[in-house]
Order: structure tokens, then sequence, then C-alpha cells
């Protein structure tokens, strides 16, 4: 009797002032079968990369006290941070030029398409999709 692996869980780090979009955010990746730590400051989100490394972060630009352009360059910082894929979800004008400068892998405007960010989520982790979640 082989024992196969069991699969890694990608813990995905959301950074999201708005209690809405966090839990909307939540929901969604938890569905597909993800490991989320949701916080709504810069803070917290570099004290949860601190304690473990995501896999992820999706991060909104304008949060409050510390920019979230200002945090990529804090968790690029952090030991192995360089490695961390970035998403950002901004629905500021200039943002994808703020996200690039950044670093980010990538940006999605708000207001933002699910299925879209899921397929954009399940890209840069190198996941297939779930079978409940097509576009």
């Amino acid at each position: 009797m082989s024992m196969e692996p069991i699969p890694r869980v990608p813990l995905v780090l959301v950074v999201e002032d708005r209690a809405s979009i966090r839990h909307l955010l939540e929901i969604a990746l938890g569905q597909e079968g993800m490991r989320v730590v949701a916080v709504a400051t810069a803070n917290e989100a570099l004290e949860c990369a601190a304690e473990q490394v995501p896999d992820l972060v999706l991060v909104d630009l304008l949060l409050s006290g510390r920019r979230g352009d200002a945090l990529i360059s804090a968790l690029r910082a952090l030991p192995n941070g360089d490695q961390i894929p970035v998403i950002v979800l901004s629905g500021i004008e200039g943002g994808l030029a703020a996200s690039r400068a950044a670093g980010a892998q990538d940006f999605l405007a708000k207001p933002f398409d699910v299925y879209e960010l899921l397929a954009r989520v399940r890209r840069q982790l190198g996941c297939a999709p779930t079978s409940g979640t097509t576009a």
C-alpha cells in the first residue's frame, strides 16, 4: 500500500480594510480549499507574514496607516519576502502603475469579478481550478 503525499494547502494573506470585501475574499478563497488569514492593516499583515510566510498576498492600496504599496516593499524585506506573489486590488486612479512600481505580480481594479480574482490567484499559486468554480 503506497501512501500518497498530502497536498500542501496554500496560505493566502488578505490585507483589506473594508470588512465586507475581506469577508467575501475569506469565503471565496476558503471554498477553493485555501487557508486564509485576513487582516485590516499593513502592520497586522507584517506581523502575520513574519510569523508564517504566506504563499500569496492580496492587498488593497488604500489602507489606514501604511499604504499597500509601502506594505509590499516591507514584505519584500522579510526573509523570503521577495518570493511572495502579490496581487493588488484597488479602485484608485493610478493603482496599476503604483502596484507595478511596488513590485506586485498582478493588479485587479475594484470592483472586481470574484471568478477572475480566483483564476489569477490559482495562476500565481500554480493551482488547478477546483470543480465548482469555473468562470
